[in-house]
C-alpha cells in the first residue's frame, strides 16, 4: 500500500458501520484519554530525544514518514473520539506534573 493512502481526514460518522453491542461493552469496560501534541512539537520532541539517544521505534516511525504517520493518528484520534468516547487532552506545553493533573480530572 504507497504511502498517502488516505487523501482527507475529514471522515463522516457513516463510512464505518457500528456494531453497537460490541462499542458499549468496550465503551464500559475501558476509559480512553487521548494526548494530542501537535506535529510541530511532536517533530521537535522527536528530534530532541534522538539526538540525546532516547529515540524508540515509534519515534523512529513517527520520523519516517511524517505525512502518513499524521494521518493515520488522525483517523485513530477520529476513531476514538467518534466511537468510543475517549477523553482530549493537548499537551503541547505541559510539564509531568501537570498533564497528571488533567489526567486525573479527565477520569
Amino acid at each position: 500500500m504507497k504511502s498517502g493512502f488516505l487523501k482527507k481526514t475529514d471522515f463522516s460518522k457513516n463510512q464505518i458501520p457500528k456494531t453497537s453491542l460490541l462499542l458499549d461493552k468496550i465503551k464500559k469496560s475501558i476509559y480512553i484519554e487521548l494526548i494530542l501534541v501537535f506535529p510541530e512539537i511532536r517533530h521537535h520532541r522527536i528530534a530532541h530525544r534522538a539526538k540525546h539517544g532516547n529515540i524508540d521505534n515509534f519515534d523512529r516511525y513517527m520520523a519516517q514518514d511524517t505525512i502518513r504517520s499524521e494521518r493515520i493518528e488522525s483517523f485513530l484520534v477520529w476513531l476514538a473520539k467518534n466511537y468510543l468516547d475517549a477523553e482530549i487532552i493537548e499537551n503541547n506545553d505541559l510539564n509531568d506534573a501537570e498533564l497528571a493533573k488533567l489526567i486525573e480530572a479527565a477520569k
